[in-house]
């Protein structure tokens, strides 16, 4: 590929529906000299079809929060309304933002979409996407807003008590936002989508993505019902049992109650649907199979990445076509495996050690 080949290249990334007229005009060329480039490209498989569809190995898109986690943990059982004394850290966080990485840590090639600001945090998150082989070309990194940040406080079991997070940045993901980018994100095996999206991008995505399968993250309770409207559209989905309550407008206590709710959002249109049900483990259900399954480890040191570990590696699965329960093995050893550090992501996260904790914990 030519320079200029691959300067034409990335602003069709950029977006796919750039015209030849606009191509030539920003780089002061003629619309004659684009067609030939444009020619080039689609001969040496670069580009694929009409509408400048790029051809990029990208089996996996995640749409979403990119944050600065802070988090607080107290040194003896928390005090309200008081100060407490304790140990405070901040790590890079947010939804999209670990699974993508834990993905990338798994071995698979992943575009995250998001917004930060041009601040330190958001050159903290660039840099660790870099780092990590992460395709970050569909980021927005803005003048106007701040990255977000999400602060939390553990107890001293490692579970999140309260947390409160500032996500406005991400309004830039809107439906202009992401329409340009449209085709190749359907062009991905899998998109991830999780709840911190706005309302309008979600029903945006989940109406005019036809290729792809969709898995969503329903994030929190406050945030879970802006995925209500769109569960028809939603291949896997993934809440805990506090937000299916949410999702579906009612209580949810008894084990009897969990089954009928996993079948509520099959009758809804979800194809697999996985309630997270905390230190009890999972209940999953699809047309044919359902399961409620024991969590993999006993030595928790912080649960707050254990469910990005866990969707992440379900996406993996599915992406290698894993048969149900061993997706389901796979997903919950991630799950250990993150909740065994302190921080978010597992500094040891990979392939080989997820299936070093699949074996080791393996239940018949």
């Amino acid at each position: 590929m030519t320079p200029r080949e691959k300067e034409i290249l990335d602003m069709i990334r950029e977006n796919p529906l750039v015209s030849q007229n606009e191509l030539a005009r920003r780089l002061d060329i003629t619309r004659a000299s684009i067609g030939v480039h444009i020619s080039n490209l689609t001969k040496k498989g670069y580009l694929i079809g009409k509408g400048y569809i790029v051809n990029e190995s990208h089996p996996i898109t995640v749409i979403g929060g990119a944050n600065m986690d802070v988090q607080a943990m107290p040194h003896k059982s928390l005090v309200m309304h008081d100060s407490n004394p304790g140990t405070i850290t901040m790590s890079l966080g947010g939804v999209a933002r670990n699974i993508s990485e834990n993905l990338a840590l798994l071995g698979l090639d992943v575009r995250l979409v998001s917004a930060i600001g041009e601040d330190v945090f958001g050159e903290r998150i660039v840099r660790n996407a870099l780092h990590r082989g992460i395709n970050i070309k569909d980021i927005i990194q803005s003048k106007m807003g701040s990255t977000s940040t999400y602060s939390y406080v553990n107890g001293l079991s490692g579970d999140m008590l309260v947390a409160v997070s500032d996500m406005e940045i991400l309004e830039m993901l809107d439906e202009t936002f992401l329409r340009n980018r449209l085709p190749k994100i359907d062009n991905s095996n899998i998109t991830v989508i999780d709840a911190n999206l706005p309302q309008n991008s979600i029903s945006y995505l989940c109406n005019n993505l036809k290729k792809t399968k969709i898995v969503a993250d329903a994030v929190s309770t406050s945030k879970a019902p802006k995925l209500r409207p769109m569960l028809s559209k939603i291949y896997l989905l993934k809440p805990n049992l506090l937000e299916a309550e949410v999702l579906l407008e009612r209580s949810i206590v008894s084990k009897k109650e969990i089954i009928e709710a996993g079948d509520e959002f099959l009758e809804k249109g979800v194809k697999k649907i996985i309630i997270s049900l905390g230190k009890e483990g999972i209940y999953y259900a699809d047309e044919i199979h359902s399961y409620f399954l024991k969590p993999r480890v006993d030595e928790i040191v912080n649960t707050n990445g254990a469910g990005d570990a866990f969707l992440a590696a379900l996406v993996y699965a599915l992406d290698a076509d894993f048969d149900t329960k061993r997706m389901l093995d796979f997903a919950l050893s991630s799950a250990a495996l993150a909740s065994m550090s302190e921080e978010t992501i597992h500094p040891d996260m990979s392939l080989e050690r997820v299936l070093e904790m699949e074996r080791r914990t393996q239940v018949e």
